[in-house]
């Protein structure tokens, strides 16, 4: 029997398309997000009062802040489905309760979720991909750089 042959394999494909998309559509609202407070902050920079391009950084920087922790949870409830389509692949046992297997993942800690993928081989080539890298831990650094810059150019104009 193919692994393909499962009635899990098309539940875990399934449910792995949803946390995906709900990944990246996080990640577009936070990078969309960012884009518009970052070019707004520029503009209001320019004028009479560029320090109240600060105001939109206070709100910009908790946003960095929630874009690292909600685009880390749900990647790695993209793990979790990643990993037992590899399993099932592998004619490794996987979980018959999948979405109560799934629900319990939810409620662990995140570091002990963390530590769940990279004690797999296969959890630890997914955390490492080198996109997922980019996108979830420089890009939000870059932001913040981006804004701390912002932030120092705005209170030196408002000085002179």
């Amino acid at each position: 029997m193919s692994f393909t042959d499962d009635p899990r394999y098309g539940h875990l494909l399934s449910m792995w398309d949803i946390q995906d998309s709900l990944l990246q559509s996080y990640r577009n609202l936070f990078l969309s997000s960012q884009s518009v407070l970052f070019g707004i902050a520029v503009f209001v920079a320019q004028g009479r009062l560029p320090a109240l391009s600060l105001l939109l950084g206070c709100i910009a920087f908790p946003l960095l802040i929630l874009w690292r922790g909600i685009t880390r949870s749900r990647g790695y409830d993209v793990f979790f489905f990643h990993l037992r389509l590899l399993r099932l692949e592998a004619g490794e046992t996987v979980e018959q309760d999948i979405f109560t297997a799934f629900k319990r993942w939810q409620r662990q800690p995140i570091d002990e979720r963390l530590s769940k993928i990279v004690s797999d081989p296969r959890g630890k080539e997914l955390i490492d991909s080198k996109t997922r890298v980019r996108l979830d831990w420089h890009l939000p650094i870059a932001f913040g750089v981006c804004w701390g810059f912002l932030c120092v150019i705005s209170i030196w104009l408002s000085l002179h």
